[in-house]
């Protein structure tokens, strides 16, 4: 479970919308963090995606890079479903520049 500070943070770089629907998240309790490539992602093919998509050394399923702000619904609806390879590559580019907030 990621810190109140850092779900904070992150949300607040999106302004304060859902990085899928561009819905607002009116209220922090309704936030959730997902994880782009899923937690539940073998090792090994987390290791090919990271050298794929040149994401370097320091990422992790729990960096900045890997997270992005969404509803509870949506979070449950994607539950651990992957996206294809040309949607993880945009949502990582997004959250990447999101980062930098």
């Amino acid at each position: 479970m990621l810190r109140s500070e850092l779900r904070y943070a992150i949300w607040v770089a999106h302004g304060k919308r859902d990085a899928y629907s561009g819905d607002m998240i009116e209220n922090f309790e309704d936030l959730e963090i997902d994880h782009i490539i899923p937690k539940s992602t073998d090792k090994t093919l987390l290791q090919e995606k990271i050298s794929k998509y040149d994401l370097g050394p320091d990422f992790s399923l729990n960096s900045l890079d890997n997270l992005l702000p969404t509803s509870k619904l949506l979070n449950r609806q994607k539950s651990h479903i992957a996206f294809n390879e040309s949607s993880e590559r945009f949502y990582l580019a997004y959250a990447r520049k999101k980062k930098q907030k």
